[in-house]
């Protein structure tokens, strides 16, 4: 199996296969003023933003009510992008809590397990551990920044009917900077 995506005029829906029997789906709504909404009352919303897409998507849709609310996860979109450094002392930031981007890219996890592989990287190669936490941001800040700031241009491309031209490069030149080894 394959993801699937659907747009619609103010959101993005999404399913991706993890096994033969679950999925993820996901579903970018604009909400202005991020209005907080309580667990109990995720189906519910969640069904009602469902509304109006076609494939396979009503059938699901149909499901969502009596799933159990606590595999719904509702929150808004947020990015991070800490400046330097990322440490104190011999405490290290990794991951979202340095960088935290949105799913546009869907790059996330793959920058936190970079972050990992740098971080082991840069404490093996310097005795010094200020020095090696020194190295670890300078080498991961560039790539990090263009991966927060290309996944949010995306998304905003996306929610505003921007050029299918300039989001499909931008995808494409990302994509490629990211096959580049870090």
């Amino acid at each position: 199996d394959r993801t699937h995506f659907f747009m619609a005029t103010d959101s993005k829906l999404g399913f991706n296969p993890v096994s033969s029997t679950h999925m993820y789906m996901f579903l970018l709504l604009a909400s202005p003023g991020n209005p907080w909404v309580e667990a109990k009352d995720q189906p519910r919303r969640l069904h009602e933003s469902m509304e109006g897409f076609g494939s396979f998507v009503p059938e699901i849709r149909e499901t969502v009510l009596t799933t159990n609310s606590a595999s719904i996860n509702y929150r808004p979109l947020e990015k991070v992008l800490l400046p330097a450094p990322w440490h104190k002392g011999r405490i290290v930031l990794v991951g979202d809590a340095a960088h935290a981007t949105t799913p546009h890219l869907a790059s996330g996890a793959g920058m936190a397990i970079e972050d990992g592989i740098v971080l082991a990287e840069e404490l093996q190669a310097v005795s010094d551990p200020e020095k090696a936490l020194e190295n670890y941001t300078a080498r991961r800040f560039e790539r990090c920044r263009l991966v927060v700031e290309n996944s949010v241009r995306l998304g905003e491309l996306e929610m505003n009917h921007g050029s299918l031209e300039e989001h499909g490069q931008l995808m494409a030149d990302t994509l490629s900077i990211l096959r580049a080894p870090i």
